[in-house]
């Protein structure tokens, strides 16, 4: 179960789940003791349960697991505020994120608003970020009324999928769409259709192709952070691959440049008005001395 899906109510599969030690390089076994608690919690006997992980953190205060099955075994018999100090004591260095989400979540059951919103912030910073994980759990019932939540709930999916507030990552959201698409001086004439989606978590767009003759084509587009361009992978259906890997902005207009191999290829896309995208391929012979015009399209956005 990964560490990112938590709920208090499936608490016996938080307590199973393969989390890491206090020294992630060395992660500590589980003991029979260990292991007899986990199989307790599993089968509903939760008392029983929070008696041997309280024998392991009397044997060693400083077991992070131990720490968080006793806060496992205490949410699951509703004894909320002793959750939330076993948790936070399972949460030091956030080694285990699943109990810094947890300490939120019990001092949200307890009504505590300002310690749920730092623990769950802790929570987010510790990359437990997924927005449904905060609009569903029954325990955050009370923080998401609060004002606050907002904030939260924005933090969380900035994290958990950040190029939908990238500036650069968006900027290039002109060209998504559905799109009818024809030669820039025979605007009556179609050379054939494109859908271009977002994908990825925004971090994409990948543009579905289809020729007026069926032929089919895809290409990816990706801002590409490390070196601060767009880049294009594009496949047509008879097997041409080109990969645009520089490009560069002129104004509103993306050049993207491919130059490996001959020719080299230049395409630019430029948003007309808000239904209408240029695309304008050239192609250069001469290592870009000169170039010539491959085609001239334009994309008309289907209403």
């Amino acid at each position: 179960m990964s560490l990112r899906i938590l709920s208090l109510g499936a608490l016996t599969l938080l307590a199973i789940a393969p989390l890491p030690a206090q020294t992630p390089s060395a992660p500590r076994p589980k003991g029979p003791v260990e292991l007899r608690a986990d199989s307790l919690l599993r089968a509903g006997s939760a008392g029983e349960a929070e008696k041997l992980y309280r024998q392991l953190v009397l044997e060693d205060s400083t077991y992070l697991r131990a720490w968080n099955g006793v806060g496992n075994a205490a949410a699951a018999q509703h004894r909320d505020a002793i959750a939330a100090d076993a948790f936070e004591h399972a949460a030091r260095g956030a080694r285990i994120p699943a109990a810094v989400y947890n300490a939120g979540a019990m001092h949200s059951r307890l009504g505590h608003l300002d310690l749920a919103f730092d623990w769950l912030n802790k929570a987010v910073a510790a990359g437990i970020n997924q927005p449904s994980q905060f609009t569903s759990d029954a325990d955050l019932a009370a923080v998401r009324k609060d004002p606050r939540f907002a904030a939260l709930l924005k933090r969380a999916t900035d994290a958990f999928a950040p190029c939908l507030s990238n500036a650069d990552a968006r900027r290039f959201d002109f060209w998504v769409g559905e799109w009818d698409v024809t030669p820039a001086t025979a605007p009556g004439f179609n050379v054939g259709s494109s859908v271009v989606q977002r994908v990825s978590g925004g971090c994409a767009l990948l543009e579905n192709w289809t020729a007026n003759n069926g032929a089919e084509g895809k290409s990816l587009n990706a801002f590409n952070s490390a070196l601060k361009q767009w880049q294009q992978y594009w496949v047509g259906q008879a097997g041409g691959v080109v990969e645009f890997r520089e490009s560069h902005w002129d104004g509103p207009t993306l050049v993207y440049l491919a130059r490996d191999g001959m020719p080299w290829q230049r395409l630019s896309f430029s948003p007309l008005d808000s239904n209408t995208v240029r695309q304008f391929g050239e192609i250069s012979t001469d290592s870009g001395k000169t170039w010539q015009v491959g085609y001239d399209f334009h994309y008309h956005r289907k209403h």
